[in-house]
């Protein structure tokens, strides 16, 4: 068995297979260096790629912190241009065969996925649900905001694609949210009910304690009959 030696440190290597010239963190550092010069060779006024501490957004020309190195938009200049980009180009992506494939193929998942959806709620506990909203959505990463009730849709906290097998979704496990909060959120698991809006709670604690005292009444109603039942035998 021939014993191979490592061009990096000099080592010898272990369990080497025929081709291998570096223990697995030399070779790291030397695929680092070859970046390193690839890049140096091809943007020689750059030099290494770094990011800045500050720059300047092209659109208002505000001077802001970066995240990365190619960043080019401030935070709001960058939303503001994402959705431009996604309605200029959107559009004509979807006409082209490969956008056409891949709409008919994310619709077909989708519809596969509804399919085996199990839900355990009625209609009529939805339509009240969406009444105590009163129109209001309570916002996914916003504040709550008016939309009236008919631009409430139903969005479905635990996602079709995260539930398990056999999973079946009752009434506290959808909650009312407007097309734009649901399409942002996405595939998050988050209750927008119990985080964003109180009001909805503080409705269902005091029906939920006005039960609770008409609860106590009728026991005490009941006790008081028993014991006038029981006066009345023994008389």
């Amino acid at each position: 068995m021939v014993v191979k030696i490592c061009k990096k440190c000099g080592k010898p290597i272990l369990d080497a297979y025929n081709t291998q010239k570096y223990h697995k963190i030399c070779r790291k550092e030397v695929q680092k260096e070859q970046w390193y010069r690839y890049w140096v060779k091809n943007h020689p006024k750059t030099g290494r790629p770094h990011r800045p501490e500050t720059s300047k957004c092209i659109k208002c020309k505000n001077i802001y912190e970066p995240t990365s190195s190619g960043q080019k938009y401030c935070i709001k200049c960058g939303k503001k241009h994402k959705i431009q980009y996604q309605k200029t180009y959107g559009d004509k992506y979807r006409h082209t065969e490969q956008g056409i494939y891949a709409t008919r193929r994310a619709t077909n998942k989708r519809r596969l996925r509804m399919n085996s959806v199990r839900e355990e709620f009625t209609m009529k506990e939805w339509f009240k649900k969406v009444d105590d909203t009163e129109g209001v959505c309570p916002g996914y990463n916003k504040k709550p905001h008016f939309v009236s009730k008919i631009n409430l849709t139903l969005d479905h906290i635990m996602p079709i694609s995260k539930a398990p097998e056999g999973f079946v979704y009752g009434i506290n496990d959808v909650q009312p949210l407007c097309r734009r909060c649901n399409s942002s959120k996405r595939a998050k698991i988050t209750d927008t009910l119990s985080s964003n809006n109180t009001t909805f709670i503080k409705k269902d604690n005091n029906s939920n304690n006005e039960d609770e005292k008409d609860d106590t009444n009728k026991t005490e109603e009941n006790t008081s009959t028993g014991t006038d039942t029981k006066k009345g035998k023994s008389n």
